[in-house]
């Protein structure tokens, strides 16, 4: 069991998984859980668009003590979408650095990385899904859109 206390200016302060995990929290001792948890507006946007197409990816799956913010598994392949906020946009930042650290460890592990700005997510969702589609297709066998995965590698 996890129990997360924070102040509910967190997200303000530029600290949007422990917010999430307050909200949550919340959530939970409401009876009211969200079945996925999201880290930011854009993540939630995008979960959305996904879901209206019929595509449920897994949230927050652990990988070799990284958290992919959605995934698919399958047996055949992996992907990851990674949605990337003003923080990794900074070209030559420490933050660029460690996606690319990150990206190169998964990717040796047999996953695809795809990275969606947070930007496009909020204002071309519907783009932004098309993308996970062909990405999917393009990796074929059991990563099928329409039958989404779960688990964890």
């Amino acid at each position: 069991m996890l129990a997360a206390f924070g102040h509910p200016g967190l997200a303000a302060a530029g600290a949007p998984t422990f917010a999430s995990l307050r909200e949550y929290a919340i959530a939970v001792d409401a009876g009211v859980a969200r079945s996925v948890r999201v880290d930011s507006e854009a993540e939630r946007m995008l979960l959305e668009e996904l879901r209206a197409r019929g595509i449920e990816p897994a949230a927050k799956v652990g990988v070799a003590g990284y958290e992919l913010d959605f995934a698919f598994v399958a047996s055949d392949g992996r992907l990851n979408i990674e949605v990337d906020g003003p923080l990794h946009e900074r070209a030559g930042g420490e933050q660029r650095f460690a996606d690319l650290a990150r990206d190169r460890m998964l990717v040796a592990r047999g996953w695809t990385v795809l990275r969606i700005p947070a930007w496009r997510c909020r204002t071309q969702p519907a783009e932004c899904v098309d993308e996970v589609v062909w990405v999917l297709e393009q990796l074929g066998g059991g990563l099928s859109p329409s039958q989404g995965a779960t688990g964890s590698a």
